[in-house]
């Protein structure tokens, strides 16, 4: 048995413990700075929606665990936090998410030898966005991230404690968002397997119990998924999807020989790739399944040869090109062949999204760049402990040198793009919110960019008045049970119904009433009326009705 130094191992715990607290108190500290100087704005409207789901306001009639884009079980976990100084459980549960990201990339970057200095300059470059401009799936990258460095370290030091980390980050973060998770493994895998991790019995136990973990909440999931309504909400899911999610709308609208084929005007389709789905004569399943066969996979993807391009170069887009440049440094200064082997999937994923239209997602991308720009920093530290073993001071100092010197520029540079965007965020949160203190007491139909949730509904919104809202959504929730729209439709006073009676309906204005106009028209032979409602600035309400000729 090998003999272990008493003293030894108290000097390693005592650095641990310091290490654990120089994270805590950092982590802390960068979470309440910028809370406190900014006001932090979703970086999309569906945490807004999501949120609104879990605890039952807004576009939501009920309150329900079924966020639709999230696992289940982390819906349950969200409504069962409470809200704080207003706050809500779910931006409480986003808070604790940056903490905890923010708490483990530090630690777990000290413990792969990296200088804290180095640590606080590079995790801020990482941070300070999602802190600011969070969203699900980004955060969801973080922690999938968190957990690959957890890995890397228990690589190195073999600590049980690491890879009970790496499991627990793994899986909340394939309850966040279960897609990102999936590239950020894919991504990794190349240095992963150069770990040899799949030899470790250890972590073979450990990773068969996260997978079983992982296909339970699956499976939960899905049952709570198996009723009658959200059979039929899965149903209308996957037909509207690939006009709204994936350009097939557009190509189908440019084509004569299909719209004459199916019996849809131009104007019918671009109403569906802007998620209006509340028309039955438009918005019939089966035919739009139809139409995206006839399409053909040859030209969908032909068509999206540019998007792919598009998609890689995002990654020069100057929210994320600091940590390319970081990134590409680091490689130089000690390269690998695994980590390459991770970059060039990377790319491959990049190609194989723009070519499904679904590339150059800052919140899908920007994770992994981090990710990878890490790693590239744990081979350097990794490199320069070799050389110290061999008494190369000069290269090792000089290394980390050039390190800090890089991430104190990807910092500033980042800082420089993203200070007076968070600054005009919080100033055009401020302005919304004020304007829509008028908002009308009865249902509003909100439909594309008519009312700005991010701004509404911001991370630290704490309005009681603001979520006494109640708005119909022209969305992918429009038919989700929960939903306001489908407990209208369901009562008989849907969005048809409304707009065709003498009273009408009220809509937040919308750069949508164009194609509504020709709706109007081409179903009913009518004319499309309105009158405003309300004029304030950001949240004009109007009042439309399609009357007869």
């Amino acid at each position: 048995m090998a003999f272990v130094n008493p003293l030894s191992a108290v000097r390693s715990g005592r650095v641990q413990l310091r290490l654990a607290f120089l994270a805590a108190g950092f982590s802390g500290a960068l979470l309440t700075t910028l809370c406190v100087l900014f006001d932090p704005r979703w970086e999309t409207n569906d945490d807004v929606a999501m949120s609104m789901v879990a605890h039952g306001y807004g576009i939501a009639a009920v309150a329900s665990p079924n966020l639709v884009f999230s696992n289940v079980i982390w819906g349950y976990l969200v409504r069962l936090l409470p809200s704080m100084g207003g706050v809500l459980g779910y931006s409480i549960a986003t808070l604790l998410v940056l903490y905890v990201s923010s708490f483990s990339i530090f630690y777990f970057m000290g413990k792969l030898g990296i200088a804290p200095w180095t640590s606080f300059l590079i995790a801020c470059a990482v941070l300070c966005r999602p802190i600011l401009f969070p969203q699900f799936t980004l955060n969801a990258g973080l922690l999938a991230g968190a957990s690959m460095l957890a890995l890397m370290a228990y690589c190195e030091t073999r600590s049980v404690l690491s890879m009970i980390a790496a499991a627990f980050l793994l899986t909340i973060a394939y309850l966040i968002r279960s897609q990102e998770v999936g590239l950020v493994l894919f991504v990794a895998l190349p240095v992963m397997w150069s770990r040899r991790l799949h030899r470790d019995r250890f972590a073979l136990r450990v990773g068969a119990i996260v997978l079983l973990v992982i296909a339970g909440a699956g499976i939960w999931d899905h049952f709570c998924y198996s009723g009658p309504a959200w059979r039929h909400f899965a149903a209308l899911d996957a037909s509207r999807a690939p006009f709204t999610d994936f350009a097939i709308a557009q190509k189908i609208a440019d084509d004569p020989q299909i719209l004459s084929h199916f019996r849809y005007s131009r104007n019918d389709v671009e109403l569906l790739g802007r998620f209006f789905f509340v028309d039955p004569k438009i918005f019939k399943p089966d035919t739009l399944r139809a139409m995206v066969s006839s399409v053909g996979t040859t030209h969908f993807f032909a068509g999206n040869a540019n998007a792919a391009m598009d998609s890689i170069r995002s990654l020069l887009a100057p929210e994320i090109l600091p940590i390319v440049v970081l990134a590409a440094i680091t490689f130089v200064l000690a390269p690998s062949a695994d980590l390459l082997g991770s970059w060039l999937l990377f790319l491959l994923a990049l190609v194989v999204m723009g070519l499904f239209g679904r590339g150059g997602l800052l919140r899908v991308d920007m994770p992994i760049v981090s990710l990878l720009c890490l790693l590239s920093i744990a081979n350097v530290s990794g490199r320069s402990r070799v050389g110290l073993a061999k008494a190369i001071s000069s290269r090792w100092r000089a290394e980390r040198l050039i390190v800090a010197c890089m991430a104190a520029t990807a910092l500033g540079t980042s800082m420089y793009v993203l200070l007076p965007q968070a600054r005009q965020a919080s100033q055009h949160i401020a302005e919304v919110q004020a304007a829509a203190e008028r908002f009308p007491s009865q249902i509003v139909v909100a439909w594309g960019a008519g009312l700005e949730f991010e701004s509404l509904f911001p991370l630290l919104g704490d309005s009681a008045k603001l979520r006494s809202m109640k708005i119909f959504p022209l969305g992918v929730f429009t038919f989700a049970p929960f939903s306001v729209g489908a407990v209208q439709e369901a009562s008989g006073r849907g969005f048809v119904t409304r707009i065709r009676s003498a009273d009408g309906l009220l809509m937040l204005a919308t750069p949508n009433v164009r194609l509504l106009d020709v709706w109007c028209r081409e179903r009913f032979g009518g004319v499309l009326k309105g009158k405003i409602l309300q004029a304030a600035p950001y949240v004009q309400v109007d009042r439309y009705w399609c009357a007869d000729r």
